[in-house]
């Protein structure tokens, strides 16, 4: 029971590391430091949006 109940914590976490873009990313890997699971979407979500923005702007130019 405790095992899903932090594997529940860890889906919510990375969930809200790719849906507050980069502040809920920082916010999970400070709060979560130990889960490799969270650490792993955070980054994930870091990146997606460094490559999103850097897309925009060869295109915008």
């Amino acid at each position: 029971m405790e095992s899903e109940k932090r594997e529940f914590e860890s889906r919510v976490y990375a969930f809200l590391a790719w849906t507050m873009s980069v502040l809920g990313a920082v916010l999970a890997i400070l709060i979560k430091k130990e889960d490799g699971f969270v650490k792993f979407h955070a980054v994930q979500s870091v990146v997606f949006f460094l490559l999103s923005v850097t897309v925009f702007a060869m295109f915008e130019v």
